[in-house]
């Protein structure tokens, strides 16, 4: 009972990064959208839509099936649809005149494809619809969609576009950066610590857990690098929290070159506290500040939307906030192992002296 009270918390590190490996990387993405054909029509068309969904159960399950044009409040439900498959439909549409009105020559419609057991899968801005230059005003009359499910009804990560598969790096990639930016205020809180105590471990702790956040914001760099080549097309895209990512990086690696620099321990400390106390105020406003206020590619940078209900739902809000504690405390354990084995060391090696 004893051992319990004192590592419990490392048993919760192990179930957190269970449920970030094992479910994060084993749940199915939810069905999407991933061709379709034509991308075109005109009021008063009747056209027949072709459409490829993966990770559906169209032909197996397709209890209620229904597809839709949607523009605002304006909707068009086809009339029929027919699934060849699990993973291919065709629905065909009577696009009606005056649909688009006459404030505008033509106007994009999100396709959506609804169903009990697959929910809603849509695709925005899918059909461009123009107008019919003889219709004057709006003779179309909408009518309100009836919807069966707007999610799956299994449990699923949210497919989204240009993400698709790698939507599980967000239990990676962005933990990584947490666990870093945590253990690096530790280790500031160590080297303050240092500064008013003038004891040496604390300057052996505060190393401690600046190794391992930076072996952490190596990690971060290399699953970022990863996704940037499957989202934006390129290992390395000079974006702006990219370079203070690495600029962050080598402001920590220097401070085990400094360190590495000074063989007298006192010295060597006091000078590593002062250094670490002012690394993390450039840290912080480098990675979180400055890439705010420039054009950025990431979410929440340069005017970009943050992390909101379509890119981070509740799924994988289950995944990811678990992701965060289990690699952040991960983490507090090496850099502990990390100072017992150090101060064993530096024990032998003064009773060998």
């Amino acid at each position: 009972m004893s051992w319990l009270k004192m590592h419990w918390w490392k048993l919760v590190a192990a179930l957190f990064l269970v449920i970030s490996i094992g479910i994060g990387l084993n749940t199915p993405l939810a069905p999407g959208i991933v061709n379709y054909s034509p991308t075109v029509a005109t009021e008063g068309d009747t056209i027949q839509l072709s459409v490829a969904v993966v990770n559906a159960g169209l032909k197996t399950h397709s209890q209620n099936l229904s597809c839709y044009l949607i523009s605002d409040s304006t909707n068009v439900k086809a009339v029929e649809v027919n699934p060849t498959d699990n993973e291919n439909l065709t629905a065909n549409f009577i696009v009606p005149r005056g649909i688009i009105g006459s404030s505008a020559k033509h106007r994009l419609f999100d396709l959506l494809v609804n169903s009990d057991y697959d929910g809603n899968i849509i695709l925005k801005n899918a059909v461009d619809i123009s107008s019919d230059s003889l219709i004057e005003g709006n003779k179309y009359s909408s009518r309100p969609i009836q919807i069966n499910h707007e999610v799956p009804s299994y449990f699923s990560f949210p497919m989204r576009e240009i993400l698709y598969e790698s939507i599980r790096n967000l239990f990676y990639h962005v933990p990584m950066w947490f666990a870093m930016t945590i253990l690096l205020c530790v280790a500031m809180f160590f080297s303050f610590k240092f500064l008013r105590s003038n004891n040496l471990h604390d300057d052996l702790k505060a190393a401690a857990f600046t190794q391992v956040a930076l072996m952490f914001g190596f990690a971060g760099i290399i699953t970022g690098m990863q996704w940037a080549k499957v989202t934006w097309g390129a290992w390395w895209n000079n974006d702006p929290k990219e370079s203070a990512a690495a600029i962050g990086l080598l402001i920590y690696s220097a401070y085990f070159v400094l360190r590495s620099a000074i063989d007298d321990p006192e010295k060597r400390a006091r000078i590593s506290s002062v250094f670490n106390v002012f690394a993390l105020g450039i840290f912080i406003p480098i990675i979180y500040i400055v890439p705010r206020l420039t054009e950025s590619l990431h979410p929440g940078n340069g005017g970009n939307p943050g992390f909101n209900s379509y890119d981070l739902d509740g799924n994988l809000r289950l995944i990811f906030y678990p992701s965060i504690i289990g690699w952040t405390l991960l983490g507090v354990w090496m850099a502990q192992l990390h100072f017992r084995i150090t101060r064993i060391k530096l024990h032998l090696l003064s009773d060998n002296n």
